[in-house]
């Protein structure tokens, strides 16, 4: 901060100092600044003011002097002292604020105690002063010693030391003030910044102290009227938002703790709305205080109220639609029970008549009431094996009926997985040997013993060897077992017309079938490898396929070597 020697200090009461000095002391005294502006000026003498000041050429001399004084003036010289070129003895002493040299008191305008006049009379002489006049202006000049200008020297230095002393004071007040007022301002910037409403209260008087620029605009009222205001005066005045029940969150605020609630409050042009309001005691500077921190939830209160709406109204609908739910799994329930019984009953009057049909056909083939020519042995074949197709297709969708149910049924039993194998392979080579494929069994020696569903897990390997013996015109069918850790591995691959990788994952769904071409060629239920997963899921097992359209297919299950919670 730039500032001047007349900033710091008022030299009125210096001037009343100097007229209070003793008549004794006579030395002409000066305070001037380093613009040459005269600040303090003490008992100069005529032969100054009236003479050397008025011709041009001495006052030009009396400069030249000023200027040796100024440029030998430092802080680490206490004073300076200089015969002018008029014969007259001057002395500064700097005067210096925090480091500054601001001006120099000067004391002047002195002579010898026997001072030479034939040098005095060749001035007057040269600059053509009156001569008797130039020398009576002489004789009223301090005449002093060297001792006594050394004694009033130390007078002097003490008051210089004064103004630079009053000076610093002055400066540290106004460096203070200047402070003081950055950080107001600074305070007032952030405060008006804020985005929230900040009002400020004393908490003895409850009025307010002060109000952000936010909170003006939030209630409508200005700095000045908010000062006549305590924050009770803004609530709306209904149960709960009245001015009475703003002093409780107050008090409570008071002693330490500090207050968090919603309110409804009232701007000055009388329309409500709703705030969050968060209090607590603070200190600012020595003042204590509320800090009263508002922040405007109308929307939030608004989106709130849509919600509840809402909700009430999703409340309704979900109690209608759990009443319909109801009523539609009351009907699920029942015709679930009509096809159960429907099916249990169908499921005895269709096998008994085909079982008969079977077992008399059978009867008749193998020629147990008389001979048949060749035509009715093959039509008797015909029937005997659509009867089985058609018992075969009856348990498939019982099955499937079950399972949904949740009631298929498994036993656990321990039995040798290497008879089961070759069972099924003896089983379904005739359907192999008919269609002039190879059927295959590979059993690794450490295959034995497991404990699952022996029936079920028959039922699994019959429907995949037949799946592959149907869906493969030439090469072969293998069946391998191995264990894979302790697990059992069984992959049933065949060389037949594979599954194209959009088919994949229709396989294991009822009812899907994905015959190639746009006619159905291959004859099925498509439940035969839904109902394959769903057994596998139930004795802790799974299957995956692997394929490749047009080379044939890879069906692996995996199943645990024992029940879970068995000991191995």
């Amino acid at each position: 901060m730039e500032y001047k020697l007349e900033d710091l200090i008022d030299f009125t009461e210096f001037k009343k100092l100097l007229a209070d000095l003793p008549k004794e002391f006579t030395l002409p005294t000066s305070v001037i600044d380093l613009d040459d502006n005269s600040l303090l000026e003490y008992k100069f003498t005529d032969i100054c003011t009236k003479f050397h000041h008025v011709h041009p050429v001495c006052e030009q001399e009396c400069l030249i002097s000023d200027q040796y004084i100024q440029t030998h003036m430092d802080e680490a010289k206490p004073s300076v002292t200089y015969r002018c070129s008029h014969g007259l003895i001057d002395n500064a002493i700097p005067i210096i604020i925090k480091g500054r040299h601001l001006a120099n008191l000067f004391v002047g305008q002195i002579v010898d105690a026997e001072p030479d006049l034939s040098f005095f009379k060749s001035q007057a002489k040269r600059f053509g002063f009156d001569e008797e006049a130039y020398l009576k202006a002489l004789a009223k000049v301090p005449r002093v010693t060297r001792n006594q200008l050394d004694r009033y020297l130390v007078f002097i230095k003490r008051f210089a030391e004064l103004i630079a002393g009053t000076g610093l004071e002055r400066l540290r007040v106004i460096d203070a003030s200047r402070r003081v007022q950055e950080s107001e301002e600074r305070f007032r910037t952030i405060f008006d910044s804020v985005n929230d409403a900040v009002i400020i209260q004393d908490i003895t008087t409850g009025s307010v102290l002060a109000a952000n620029q936010r909170a003006c605009e939030e209630f409508g009222y200005s700095s000045t009227e908010f000062n006549r205001l305590n924050f009770g005066d803004l609530g709306s005045e209904k149960t709960c938002f009245t001015k009475q029940d703003a002093l409780v969150w107050m008090r409570k605020a008071k002693e330490g703790n500090p207050q968090i609630f919603e309110w409804e409050a009232k701007h000055r042009e009388g329309h409500l709305f709703w705030i969050e309001v968060n209090v607590r005691r603070a200190f600012i500077g020595k003042q204590d205080a509320l800090v009263i921190v508002t922040r405007n939830i109308s929307d939030r209160k608004q989106i709130e109220k849509e919600l509840k709406r809402h909700r009430e109204h999703l409340e309704e609908m979900v109690n209608e639609r759990t009443a319909q739910l109801e009523i539609a799994k009351n009907r699920a329930e029942s015709a679930d029970r009509l096809k159960s019984a429907f099916l249990a009953s169908m499921s005895h009057e269709l096998r008994t008549p085909l079982n008969s049909i079977i077992g008399f056909t059978g009867i008749i083939i193998n020629e147990v009431v008389g001979p048949l020519n060749f035509e009715q042995k093959k039509e008797l074949t015909m029937v005997k094996a659509s009867a089985y197709h058609l018992l075969s297709l009856i348990n498939d969708v019982l099955d499937i009926s079950k399972i949904e149910a949740g009631e298929l049924d498994v036993s656990w039993d321990t039995f040798n997985m290497r008879d089961l194998a070759e069972r099924v392979m003896e089983e379904m080579s005739p359907l192999a040997d008919k269609k002039g494929l190879d059927l295959s069994n590979v059993i690794a020696p450490e295959v034995g013993e497991i404990t699952s569903d022996e029936r079920r897990i028959r039922q699994v390997l019959i429907n995949l060897v037949n799946n592959a013996i149907k869906f493969t015109n030439q090469g072969e069918v293998m069946i391998s077992c191995r264990m894979n850790k302790n697990r059992l591995k069984i992959c049933v691959t065949d060389t037949g017309i594979g599954i194209k990788k959009e088919d994949m994952a229709k396989l294991f769904k009822p009812f899907q079938q994905v015959d190639t071409g746009t006619a159905r060629k291959y004859e099925g239920t498509g439940l035969g490898l839904s109902i394959c997963k769903r057994i596998l899921d139930l004795l802790g097992g799974r299957i995956q396929v692997d394929s490749v359209y047009g080379k044939g297919s890879t069906f692996t299950v995996y199943l645990p070597k024992q029940r879970r919670g068995e000991s191995k």
